[in-house]
């Protein structure tokens, strides 16, 4: 009698549980310090900096100036100083910084894809760690209860109360629970591992859990595809190289060299003006540029197919997310409720006599199951959202609309 009280327990703590809805504040917190963190966050800052050091460093004339001494022991004992300056006419550090800014706008962007992707990892695994954890405790209550049923089960065998049909039932039913139970559990420590992979060194007492209803799509936020990182990380590839093919061209081209030498020759003074200008017969840099002008043609390649890539992914996901949205608000509108009235009709049921335990038994396992299915299309909810933020490139605007409504 106390393994069907407590069943009933557990189904009707299923509905009080489904229906408390956390805040998402708690959340973009932890996704905000987790982001400050993460090794890999870390990682894309650095190549961020050092790619604005580049940038300052290719701003810089192309040339130094070059001075010589020389001395000559002859009649003359003739002194020299020579000042060389190589003359940046062919625009070299204006090519040069070009293809430095445009590194840097790859790296800027390398830096928001990089924050985006690790926040709906965490955002992905937390949903499915917080749906691991409900179902671990589930399937640990129901083995309790099941585990109880068996023992009930084996006294009324022997007191001949109970057919072997029905002795066997029960311990059919134990053993399916100890492999669900073996299963969540699994399930759980893996879910758990996910998260540490994204938020190392932060307590599982500090995990936010996910669970409730994510927000709509708002259609009022700009999901242009220039604004999507992956396609103006692409773009910043292909003016970069771009930028590369001029600076290969300019390169090619020779600039001269001046030089002054001063000085004193058989006690009169020296002054002398040369320029210098290398001929690119040997070498005329052809095939460095043919190369340049290939990664160009790879990068416009590669760019295109990421507006594909993004056009169909930005579609499929929403349209997948709002599937999974939809289903789970009809879930909370409906099947919930519905899962309410299963519940009281069984207890009824039971109480009355009208159902036996061994049916009635039958009957919660698998309003256990639909619970959990119900838990398990949450988890693929959120995440499905995580998938559409980080693919429109909203993730920053969701994780930072606390800090704005604050400011």
């Amino acid at each position: 009698m106390k393994c069907v009280i407590g069943l009933l327990a557990c189904l009707c703590s299923l509905a009080s549980n489904a229906e408390s809805l956390p805040t998402q504040a708690g959340i973009k917190q932890f996704v905000q310090r987790v982001l400050e963190e993460n090794p890999r966050v870390r990682a894309a800052n650095a190549s961020q900096r050092a790619a604005s050091a580049f940038g300052e460093a290719a701003d810089r004339p192309a040339y130094n100036p070059a001075l010589s001494a020389g001395i000559e022991s002859s009649d003359g004992n003739a002194r020299t100083v020579t000042l060389s300056q190589t003359l940046d006419w062919r625009g070299k550090r204006e090519a040069k910084t070009s293809v430095a800014l445009a590194e840097l706008d790859v790296a800027n962007w390398q830096r928001v894809l990089v924050r985006q992707a690790v926040a709906g990892e965490l955002v992905s695994a937390l949903a499915e760690w917080s749906a691991a954890v409900a179902l671990d405790r589930l399937a640990a209550r129901k083995l309790e209860i099941i585990d109880q049923f068996d023992e009930l089960a084996g006294r009324r065998l022997r007191a001949g109360d109970l057919s072997g049909v029905e002795r066997d039932f029960a311990a059919l039913s134990l053993a399916n629970a100890r492999i669900d139970r073996a299963a969540t559990a699994v399930a759980l420590e893996e879910a758990a591992q996910k998260v540490i992979r994204v938020a190392p060194g932060v307590q599982r007492s500090e995990w936010p859990s996910i669970t409730g209803l994510p927000p709509q799509i708002d259609d009022n936020v700009d999901t242009s595809l220039v604004e999507i990182p992956l396609v103006a990380r692409m773009r910043g590839e292909l003016l970069a190289a771009q930028a590369r093919v001029r600076e290969t061209k300019r390169a090619r081209q020779a600039d001269p060299t001046v030089s002054l030498t001063g000085g004193r020759e058989s006690g009169q003074s020296l002054v002398g003006l040369t320029v210098s200008i290398p001929l690119n017969v040997l070498n005329n840099y052809n095939g460095e540029v043919d190369a340049a002008q290939a990664r160009a043609v790879v990068a416009a390649r590669r760019f295109d197919d990421a507006v594909i890539a993004a056009t169909t992914d930005l579609a499929a996901i929403r349209t997948r997310y709002e599937a999974l949205r939809d289903a789970w608000t009809t879930w909370l509108g409906s099947g919930q409720p519905s899962l309410d009235r299963q519940v009281e009709t069984l207890r009824n049921l039971w109480a009355s006599g009208d159902m036996s335990t061994t049916d009635y038994l039958v009957q919660a396992e698998k309003t256990i199951d639909v619970r959990a299915r119900a838990r398990r299309l949450e988890q693929s909810t959120w995440q499905a959202w995580s998938q559409w933020l980080v693919t429109s490139g909203s993730m920053e605007n969701w994780i930072n609309e606390g800090k704005q409504n604050e400011n």
